[in-house]
């Protein structure tokens, strides 16, 4: 890379991909880049406060469901799709329901190349 950041400060290492995409003209690719920092910005300042609530209010409606689709409806295979976000909170709430987590399997729902 031409652009190295300093031991001492300089270039931040977020910045940097940004900031060679720029130099080098590829536009795409630096919108690109902005827009995944934009989303895990969000997503870093959404951690604390009000949202956590709305995640836990969330995440109790979507077990509340779980628990009738396995009580009522006998369902024996069930899917729960939730955001990164939701993991720690889920997490929790489900070992508090008896759930024992046996697998854990990482899908990328999307990339910057």
């Amino acid at each position: 890379s031409s652009l190295t950041p300093r031991p001492t400060g300089g270039i931040s290492p977020i910045a940097l991909p940004v900031l060679e995409s720029l130099f080098t003209g590829n536009l795409q690719e630096a919108r690109k880049l902005v827009f995944s920092q934009m989303l895990v910005s969000g997503q870093a300042a959404e951690n604390g406060g009000s949202n956590n609530f709305i995640i836990g209010k969330r995440n109790q409606r979507a077990l509340q469901v779980l628990s009738k689709s396995v009580d009522q409806d006998n369902c024996k295979t069930n899917a729960l799709l939730y955001g990164g976000m939701h993991c720690k909170d889920l997490h929790r709430r489900l070992e508090s329901m008896g759930y024992v987590a046996k697998k854990t399997e990482w899908r990328t729902a999307w990339s910057v190349d």
